[in-house]
This record gives structure tokens, sequence and C-alpha cells, in this order.
């Protein structure tokens, strides 16, 4: 998959699940969630790929990857 067949509108949507806990701009007012800001489209890519696989463990974000297809991830 390219990381430009990104579809921005759809992944407005997708991006509001992680509002709650990484911030509506991807800064965290929690400490125990990291920023997402600044972060690269191949690094928040390549780890919520990490966790869908499993290959990163997480209780918060496994089961939130697991419901993510390869689109929604690109969106």
């Amino acid at each position: 998959d390219s990381l430009g067949a990104g579809r921005p509108a759809a992944g407005a949507a997708v991006a509001e699940m992680g509002a709650g806990c990484h911030g509506e701009a991807g800064l965290s007012e929690d400490p125990s969630f990291p920023n997402l800001a600044g972060q690269s489209a191949l690094a928040l890519y390549k780890q919520m790929h990490d966790f869908r696989s499993g290959s990163r463990a997480s209780d918060i974000m496994g089961p939130i990857a697991e419901g993510l297809d390869d689109q929604m991830i690109l969106d």
C-alpha cells in the first residue's frame, strides 16, 4: 500500500477515535498518552500495523487497531 492512498476526509473520522486520549490536535493533555503531532505518516502507519498484528503489545491500542482495516490506517 502507498501512504499517498489515504483519503483525508475519511482519515479525519478515523482520527477522531484517538482524540480522546491523544488530543484533538495530537497533543495529549495526559502525560500517560503519547503526543502524535509531529510524527511522520510512515511512523504512525507502522505503529498501527504493529498494534494490529500484535508485534507491539498494548491492552489499549491492540483492540482499537484490530478494528481498523488497511484503508482506514492509510486514511
